[in-house]
């Protein structure tokens, strides 16, 4: 069998079915694109029902591999309909309204651009962090995390561990030592070890056994192409900025500095590939009020609309990703940690 990577370097897991794989991977569009990605957003969405935004990612891979272009918002509207099929009859569900909202918002190019260019570099982000970590000999994941239990207010929390396709939940204390070789992490305590899915089945990652939200994650996927090799929205807006020297990483980190001049950021994780993202402490505050921020302000800078999700893996501060399509293991080094503002 063989692998089939995203356009954002995320492998396909592996208790995932084959044939739904080969069908994300190369779509029989013979009878009309849009009759075949609907059969896919149906079956997507029932096999990843517990992994927030995976569907939308898998069906927007299958997209850039079909004979047309599909508008983004095709993508959203058929991922709603699926989503209504398993709810409530047939008609679309408010968490699908808000969801497709956030992934509809409309990213500004010239904003980003003008943040970008007056903000610090890469190099010059990681200077001004309080705590330097990002170079430490020694690996930080049990010291940060620490401090993360200390602010969700629990000497021992669950912590659910590992990747989309294997996964662990357990206390803090039993596993703190040997979580820096996993990748992911749930940014917020678990309330069970176990819980029931959506689909009815108990598992270790659920949205039912996570705790309220201790942190929203930003996470930023700036690329030039897709799989197929199609430009994407941002290859004008990381052309205009190469040409000046900007890279992909200095442009995040503008961005997160940026962002932090409207609510506190604790920390800058690097996803040991192509994007930074930002821990935004948020414990006991208003859900709605927040998304109102995550849709005004940071999906307006580009930022990634599956974050949103209290249970959405995110990576394990100086943790280790698993090997990319050179073969290497990464590390994902912490370039930015202020700790008092827990």
């Amino acid at each position: 069998m063989s692998t089939l990577i995203s356009h954002d370097n995320h492998q396909w897991p592996a208790w995932a079915p084959d044939w739904l794989r080969q069908q994300v991977e190369s779509p029989d569009c013979s009878d009309g694109t849009h009759p075949r990605l609907r059969y896919l957003a149906k079956w997507l969405t029932i096999y990843f029902a517990e992994h927030p935004g995976e569907a939308h990612r898998w069906l927007s891979h299958a997209a850039q591999s079909c004979d047309r272009d599909v508008p983004s918002d095709e993508v959203d509207r058929l991922l709603i309909w699926a989503e209504s099929l398993f709810g409530q009859g047939h008609s679309t569900s408010e968490s699908s309204l808000r969801n497709a909202s956030l992934s509809r918002a409309h990213a500004d190019p010239e904003e980003i651009y003008s943040i970008a260019w007056s903000g610090p570099d890469l190099a010059e982000y990681r200077a001004s962090s309080p705590q330097q970590l990002y170079d430490s000999p020694q690996r930080q994941t049990v010291a940060v995390l620490r401090d993360w239990s200390r602010y969700c207010g629990d000497p021992d929390p669950l912590v659910c561990f590992g990747a989309d396709d294997r996964f662990w939940t357990r206390p803090l204390s039993a596993v703190k030592n040997s979580l820096y070789i996993h990748a992911q992490i749930v940014p917020s305590p678990m309330r069970a070890v176990r819980a029931l899915t959506q689909a009815g089945t108990v598992s270790e990652h659920s949205k039912v056994g996570t705790g309220d939200r201790a942190f929203l994650v930003l996470e930023f996927d700036f690329t030039k192409t897709t799989p197929k090799g199609k430009p994407t929205v941002w290859r004008p807006l990381l052309e205009r900025c190469e040409a000046e020297g900007i890279t992909a990483l200095d442009i995040q980190a503008a961005l997160l500095e940026y962002l932090a001049s409207e609510r506190p950021l604790w920390m800058t994780v690097f996803s040991g590939g192509k994007s930074l993202q930002g821990w935004f402490p948020c414990l006991g505050e208003d859900e709605e009020k927040l998304r109102v921020w995550f849709n005004a302000s940071a999906r307006r800078l580009g930022a990634c609309s599956s974050t949103w999700c209290v249970s959405q893996f995110v990576r394990m501060p100086d943790g280790t990703r698993a090997p990319n399509r050179e073969g290497r293991t990464v590390r994902q080094t912490i370039e930015y940690c202020n700790p008092s503002i827990l």
